[in-house]
């Protein structure tokens, strides 16, 4: 595979006076040769990227002024890998510089609902739209004016299902709409295996997407085998304190009708011994919805390894959202790792990545979860 060439790019904002138009404006600077450059994406959460510069770099003047008010771009060759909101943050000594970027996502997280915003009876798509229409439109001085409203789909209630998932009351105050995103997600994959996301692309226009079943099933074509040529090191991170086999949950329905629902895992409770949780939850509809959401609680307390990150060796894994990549974000991909304590044979989620370019060299790190569901 060939070396990749990374370049970065800062815009001014199209109107930083007037306040109504926060999209790409001039170009300030580009850095062809940054000592060192990285970014990452993730699953429903902001992305983030940092570069190093040359302080004797004279086109770094051209950003005084701008710390914080200027897009940022990565690019590998001619693909557009990362954008967001650059040099939030700076980090200068008398001779480098770092400059951290932050995703558009971010945006979500400097907006706010209203104060007692209620929803009865409403579609995830219905409380989605007004959110985005908030955080973008109805908020003036709003830094997400730029972003292109792109699909919002309706999550249903069964994996790979029709039926549009209904929440019988959904209240906010003063919260901020990242997390009334986050949970929109969280709630709609309930015990199914839809992969509910969020973004905003990566691309010369961003848009706003909220898919129903994001990614694709590559675990037959798509299979990473640590000790095999291409994965250097990996991360297994288990947390089996968390193990959980019973489960007493309660629930609350819009007539404040209390539910109750037990649950066990026998053939787990003869290995493990009985660890229970109780679980509350304020939103489901009825009793069948509240089994539904806590057997999947129930699903990802079985799990062996929470996150798991692989490290592919320099230069020989194509990251997500360039040209040739094997693989994308919320794909399901096959991970065999055998290795001392370390037994992982099973189809795992993409839920992210992390690229560094140093040296000519690129390093790849993809981020994997069990999400559970059934």
């Amino acid at each position: 595979m060939s070396d990749p060439k990374y370049r970065l790019q800062l815009f001014k904002f199209a109107d930083p006076t007037g306040g109504t138009d926060f999209g790409y404006g001039d170009l300030l600077a580009e850095f062809p040769n940054a000592k060192h450059l990285g970014y990452a994406t993730y699953l429903n959460d902001v992305g983030e990227s940092f570069c190093t510069l040359n302080q004797d770099d004279s086109a770094l003047s051209a950003l005084r002024g701008y710390e914080g008010r200027c897009h940022m771009r990565i690019y590998r060759g001619t693909d557009l890998m990362w954008n967001g909101w650059g040099a939030l943050e700076t980090d200068a000594n008398e001779e480098d510089v770092i400059l951290y970027g932050y995703g558009y996502e971010a945006g979500l997280y400097w907006s706010l609902s209203d104060w007692n915003v209620q929803y009865q009876t409403s579609q995830i798509d219905t409380i989605v739209t007004a959110a985005w229409t908030r955080a973008k439109t109805t908020l003036s001085h709003s830094t997400l004016g730029f972003v292109t409203t792109g699909t919002i789909e309706a999550p249903v209630t069964t994996s790979g299902g029709a039926t549009a998932l209904v929440l019988p009351k959904y209240s906010m105050f003063y919260k901020r709409l990242l997390y009334v995103l986050r949970e929109m997600c969280a709630i709609s994959m309930s015990d199914t295996t839809n992969n509910v996301v969020f973004e905003i692309t990566n691309s010369t226009t961003p848009t706003f997407n909220f898919w129903k079943d994001a990614g694709t099933d590559r675990s037959a074509s798509v299979i990473w085998t640590w000790g095999g040529p291409e994965i250097a090191k990996f991360r297994a991170y288990g947390q089996p304190v968390y193990h959980r086999n019973d489960y007493y949950a309660v629930g609350s329905s819009p007539n404040n009708s209390a539910l109750r629902k037990t649950g066990e895992d026998a053939t787990d409770l003869d290995t493990w011994g009985r660890r229970t949780e109780a679980l509350y939850m304020s939103w489901v509809r009825d009793a069948t919805e509240l089994e539904g959401a806590a057997k999947f609680r129930a699903s990802r307390a079985l799990r062996d390894i929470t996150d798991l990150t692989l490290r592919f060796y320099p230069n020989t894994m194509i990251p997500a959202g360039a040209t040739g990549a094997t693989y994308a974000q919320a794909d399901t991909v096959h991970v065999h790792v055998d290795r001392g304590l370390t037994n992982v044979d099973t189809n795992l989620l993409v839920s992210g990545q992390q690229v560094l370019w140093t040296g000519g060299a690129e390093h790849v790190n993809v981020l994997l979860q069990d999400r559970g569901g059934s």
